[in-house]
Parts: structure tokens; C-alpha cells; sequence
């Protein structure tokens, strides 16, 4: 009897497995490369970026920032609403400080020199603590030893007193002294409002200027 030849004895349905087999495990290799490259070589701006970690504290959702009419280091009336598409930063002070105020103030005129351009869309301001002693020639000639950019604002007393709890203020004068001069305790927070008048951020007292500088770009974007 005549043996069967190879080309007569092979299996076409082994065949058609085998080569499935084959064509699979290359899809699956094809596949975990592509992982692969995508995972470690794909360009940065491809992925999705991580959320962005403010470093001051975040008023999450943000809240409307509470109203501000005082009167500016020119005499002229002031509103926080007319900072509409600005981003303001926002600290209560006194220009009588002998330390946190100044130093606040330091800090804040070497966040402004780090925006570079952007620090055209940024307000510094200052609200007084002590309207009694603050007048706004007063603050004018204060705030141009840091930058006459800066905005100040006072008032009466009675309009000072009306911001402390929309803001979360403390402002206590204390005794004066043989003199007459006194020191005012105070918060020493910063608070930035955005473009659209949302409190956004409050920073403690001393975070450093790289930080608030990173946080307003943010802002800005």
C-alpha cells in the first residue's frame, strides 16, 4: 500500500489554528509594546496633566468674595467690584506694623517682581486695621516706600468694624503707651480674589513668595 504523502497527510484545520495562534500572539505583543511606548516615551504634553495642588488654602467651590467699599490712598472711592478681571490680593494691616505688615508687604513686591508681565494683572491691597491713625495721605506715602502700585484703603471705623466678619478678621488696638502710640493685633492672612470676584486662596503669614507667585499664575490661566 502506498504511504500517504506529507502534502496529503497534513490537517488544514491544524494548520488554520496554528497560524491563528501565531497572528494572535503577535496582536499581543504589538499591543504591550504600544503600552509600553505609550506609558514611558509618549510626549508629556500627549498625557493628561496632574490636577494642579494649590499651596495656599483653597476655597473649594469658590465663594463670592465679600463686598469692599472704602476709600483709596487718593481719596477716591473704592469698590472690589471694579476689579473685575483682575486677580486681587488682599491683606489687613496697619501702617504703624512694626513687623508683619512690613515684611508682608516685602513679600508681596517680590511676588510681583516674579509675575514679570503678568503683574499687570494683579492688585496688591492693603485695608487698614487702624482708620483712626491711617488716613489715606497716610498710606500713600507708606505704601510708595514698597510700591506706589499698591492700592490702599480706609475708612470710619464703624466700615472697618463691617468688614471683620464677612472676612474673618481680628483687629484688636491695644493700650496706648505714655505717647499716645498703640499697636493694633491683627490677622495676618492673605486672601487673593480671582478675575470674577471669587475668594479664592488665603495664605498664612511667611509662605513663601515662590509659592504665591505659582498659586496667581495659576489663578491666571
Amino acid at each position: 500500500m502506498q504511504a500517504d504523502s506529507p502534502e496529503q497527510s497534513s490537517n488544514p484545520t491544524a494548520t488554520r489554528f496554528s497560524n491563528g495562534v501565531i497572528f494572535s500572539g503577535i496582536a499581543v505583543m504589538v499591543v504591550v509594546i504600544a503600552v509600553l511606548f505609550t506609558g514611558f516615551y509618549w510626549p508629556g504634553w500627549m498625557k493628561d496633566d496632574p490636577p494642579y495642588e494649590f499651596h495656599g488654602g483653597n476655597f473649594t467651590p469658590p465663594n463670592p468674595a465679600a463686598s469692599i467699599e472704602l476709600t483709596d490712598q487718593d481719596g477716591n472711592p473704592f469698590t472690589l467690584a471694579q476689579q473685575s478681571g483682575k486677580v486681587s490680593i488682599i491683606y489687613f494691616g496697619y501702617t504703624y506694623c512694626p513687623d508683619f505688615c512690613p515684611t508682608t508687604l516685602v513679600d508681596l513686591q517680590k511676588v510681583e517682581d516674579a509675575l514679570g508681565e503678568d503683574a499687570d494683572k494683579v492688585d496688591v491691597i492693603l485695608v487698614t486695621v487702624d482708620p483712626e491713625r491711617d488716613t489715606p495721605e497716610r498710606l500713600k506715602e507708606y505704601l510708595a516706600f514698597f510700591n506706589p502700585e499698591f492700592i490702599g484703603l480706609t475708612g470710619t471705623v464703624e466700615q472697618i468694624d463691617a468688614l471683620k466678619g464677612p472676612w474673618g478678621i481680628i483687629a484688636t488696638p491695644q493700650p496706648a503707651d505714655g505717647s499716645g502710640q498703640y499697636l493694633v493685633d491683627h490677622s495676618t492672612a492673605l486672601y487673593a480674589v480671582d478675575q470674577d470676584g471669587n475668594l479664592r486662596l488665603t495664605w498664612a503669614y511667611g509662605t513663601p513668595v515662590e509659592h504665591i507667585t505659582e498659586d496667581i499664575q495659576h489663578i491666571l490661566k
